[in-house]
């Protein structure tokens, strides 16, 4: 009459402190697979800090490239503006000398002045006139 029901239990496996192959074996996957996926994103991770380095050497280099550019420039605006200034005053020192020079002449060959003012006012004129050019 009393039938006895029968559980279905399930087979626990006793624990042991030691470890199976089977689990060492997962455990080894897993290292594998981890270490797969790290040398996969070594090679783009390499790439793209090499770029990032490339790319940072090229401009420190155009900086410096601009910077000699610019210097360049200003020295030779400064030696293009020295040279004018020099034949400017070259030109003022030739009109100075022949303006003197033909008064002296004129003065050998033609009249006198009646006085040194005279002269020395003539000459003085004279100066003042090349200068202002």
């Amino acid at each position: 009459m009393f039938r006895r029901r029968r559980l279905k239990q399930k087979f626990v496996l006793p624990v042991s402190t030691t470890t199976e192959p089977k689990a060492k074996f997962k455990r080894g996957a897993r290292c594998l697979s981890w270490t797969n996926l790290a040398l996969g994103a070594l090679i783009p991770l390499s790439i793209g800090i090499g770029t990032v380095v490339i790319t940072l050497l090229q401009e420190r280099i155009d900086n410096q490239r601009q910077s000699q550019e610019r210097l360049l420039d200003d020295r030779r605006y400064h030696l293009e503006r020295d040279q004018a200034d020099q034949l400017h005053l070259q030109g003022v020192f030739k009109t100075y000398i022949q303006d003197t020079s033909s008064v002296l002449f004129k003065l050998n060959q033609s009249t006198r002045f009646q006085s040194e003012r005279l002269n020395y006012a003539s000459k003085e004129i004279r100066k003042i006139r090349v200068l202002r050019n």
